[in-house]
């Protein structure tokens, strides 16, 4: 992830507090700040910690 913050300085940081996590924070008040961005990380930052049986069961939400 340092790799991102690297990158986009402007759009990444490393919180103070979940920074020694690993996790890297978006900065959201921008004006050029692209959602669909977001939610890929959103989502992706989700299945990585919550349970497989809630993970399956997103699975299958998103298929209807």
């Amino acid at each position: 992830m340092a790799q991102l913050i690297e990158s986009a300085p402007d759009g990444y940081y490393r919180s103070a507090y979940d920074g020694a996590s690993g996790w890297v924070g978006i900065v959201l008040n921008r004006p050029d700040l692209d959602w669909e961005q977001v939610e890929y990380w959103l989502e992706r930052s989700w299945r990585s910690v919550a349970p497989k049986r809630l993970t399956k069961l997103r699975d299958v939400a998103e298929e209807f």
